[in-house]
């Protein structure tokens, strides 16, 4: 979801996760959330905060468990880097060089031929 404010741009994702199956293993990934706020104070600049996994230190993500008669296994990877992660992002964008005009053409296809071979 993403709102225009002017010069504000808001935006949130959510993902609620997916689950797959691939022979006797059964993937899990799990779910994730971000927010993102961006201010341009003009053409050039833009000043950006992104924000995942917000209120969770260790969030989990991934899980697989083994789908056997004879063998149980569960695995689960946590990644405290992606935890109540804050970016932030300094964008300038330099505009130098020359400018291209379009070029305006008509199409002006006619057919003067007759069809008779001379």
């Amino acid at each position: 979801m993403q709102a225009y404010l002017n010069r504000w741009t808001l935006g949130a994702y959510a993902d609620n996760g997916w689950s797959f199956m691939e022979g006797e293993h059964r993937g899990l990934n799990v779910p994730s959330w971000h927010f993102t706020a961006t201010y341009r104070p003009n053409k050039s600049l833009a000043i950006s905060l992104f924000a995942q996994h917000l209120f969770a230190q260790h969030p989990l993500t991934s899980k697989a468990e083994v789908v056997n008669r004879y063998v149980q296994k569960e695995i689960s990877r946590h990644h405290r880097d992606l935890g109540n992660m804050i970016t932030l992002k300094l964008t300038y964008r330099f505009e130098h060089g020359r400018k291209y005009r379009e070029i305006n053409r008509s199409m002006n296809h006619q057919d003067s031929e007759t069809g008779i071979l001379k």
